[in-house]
């Protein structure tokens, strides 16, 4: 995060370009089939989007719009989601009654400052209300370096991770990852298969990374044809069930009203579809939130139904 985009697109530009990638990803015979099951599901539709060519996967479809209705699929009409193919069985896992998070930042002297401390402010006191009703614990790890990153994971104690800093992406090599401390201010980058050692398979029910760049797609530097995975794709495939992370950049201020409303929603017993669709709605809601700031984030989840808090009994 700490970014943003060169040019954001007017909300007219942005109702074009929604309209076009609706005309693309749901033509003729599949937007009848889609008419249908979302007439029959009455707003508990998903759409799950997996692709493996790498041009399509890269495209921020979460921007599709529905030129008849008028409406965004990601926030009105469906659930919006992402998938990969992969090997890796889908596992149900269980509400559980406490989510034991840990908040890591890291900003190296040479990056551009982040409103860091504004950010897990801000996030810290919606954590804050999240602790006193015992649903959510947290740790933090401030100007981490990727040594300090690994044993705090390594002890498979925390369901969620939350990463405020900088991703990078280099697009002639194809390398991505997260920009570390080294210790000394400066940066070191954790990529590739260093950084799915670090969090894979560790336990972690969702790794959440504010940081610009990690949800998007790369291909193989040495075939375009052949790879698409970014940060967040790298992380979902072997294991992690649930990523969320920015395809773009995006201002501080949005990703704290992104990250502050998911969790609320997700402490009251919403799935992770449910709760990613709320925390878009409430960005768009956001004082002096730019109009694409909501569509951002892209959500990789293997199960959208996955529910991480049990909900509330009624009273």
């Amino acid at each position: 995060s700490g970014g943003q985009n060169p040019r954001p697109l007017s909300p007219s530009e942005l109702q074009d370009f929604g309209h076009h990638l609706f005309e693309v990803l749901l033509p003729d015979d599949v937007r009848r089939l889609y008419d249908v099951a979302r007439s029959r599901e009455s707003g508990s539709l998903f759409i799950v989007f997996t692709s493996m060519i790498p041009w399509v996967a890269d495209l921020p479809w979460e921007f599709a719009r529905d030129p008849n209705r008028g409406t965004n699929l990601a926030t009105q009409d469906t659930h919006f989601v992402r998938n990969v193919l992969t090997p890796t069985p889908v596992e149900k896992l269980a509400p559980t009654e406490q989510l034991r998070m840990l908040v890591v930042s890291s900003e190296p002297n040479s990056h551009a400052q982040l409103s860091k401390t504004e950010e897990i402010a801000k996030l810290r006191h919606e954590l804050r209300l999240l602790e006193g009703q015992s649903v959510i614990t947290v740790d933090e790890l401030h100007r981490a370096t990727a040594q300090e990153l690994h044993s705090h994971i390594a002890t498979g104690e925390f369901d969620v991770l939350h990463f405020i800093g900088h991703g990078f992406w280099n697009k002639p090599t194809g390398a991505s990852g997260l920009v570390m401390e080294d210790g000394r201010g400066g940066a070191a980058h954790l990529e590739g298969q260093s950084l799915r050692e670090v969090l894979a398979n560790r336990g972690l029910r969702l790794v959440f990374l504010n940081a610009c760049d990690t949800g998007r797609g790369r291909a193989d530097a040495s075939d375009a044809a052949r790879s698409f995975g970014g940060v967040a794709q790298d992380l979902f495939a072997p294991g992690v069930p649930n990523v969320i992370a920015n395809q773009l950049p995006v201002w501080d201020r949005a990703a704290v009203a992104f990250a502050r409303a998911f969790y609320s929603f997700l402490a009251q017993g919403k799935t992770i579809a449910e709760a990613v669709r709320e925390a878009r709605i409430a960005v768009s809601l956001a004082p002096q939130s730019e109009p694409m700031d909501w569509a951002v984030p892209v959500a990789y989840a293997r199960d959208p139904e996955d529910r991480f808090i049990a909900r509330a009994p009624s009273s």
